[in-house]
């Protein structure tokens, strides 16, 4: 019977993808990122999609986001899936100021068409 006790939420990433997997754990980090590429390598289990997407990349790792010692998997479960939702609306605002910013920039930008009828005059002494 796991022991949630010494339950984890992590993620798993690549430098090569913005892609993020976050999920929980009783096992040691690296024992479960050493279970989730010998699942990917020989397509054993599910494995979602954006994990999969990840794994492709040799360079994949695990990181910690925190402990959360629990008494049951739902416990487990709940706290992960809100750390999931936490990530996934900051990650969704960040990406609506960026088009804002980048809307704005390319307002800016804007060239005036009518700019043969326009020119300098230098007065020459």
């Amino acid at each position: 019977m796991p022991n949630y006790q010494n339950s984890r939420i992590f993620s798993i990433r690549s430098h090569q993808t913005d892609d993020i997997f976050i999920g929980s754990t009783v096992s040691a980090l690296s024992t479960r990122l050493s279970g989730y590429r010998k699942d990917y390598r020989y397509n054993t289990s599910y494995i979602p999609n954006i994990l999969r997407n990840i794994l492709n990349y040799n360079d994949a790792y695990i990181e910690l986001i925190e402990d959360y010692p629990c008494n049951s998997k739902e416990q487990l479960n709940r706290r992960e899936n809100e750390i999931r939702r936490a990530y996934y609306n900051q990650q969704q605002k960040a990406e609506e100021e960026f088009n804002r910013l980048y809307n704005d920039a390319i307002d800016a930008l804007e060239i005036d068409t009518d700019i043969e009828t326009k020119c300098l005059v230098i007065d020459e002494p």
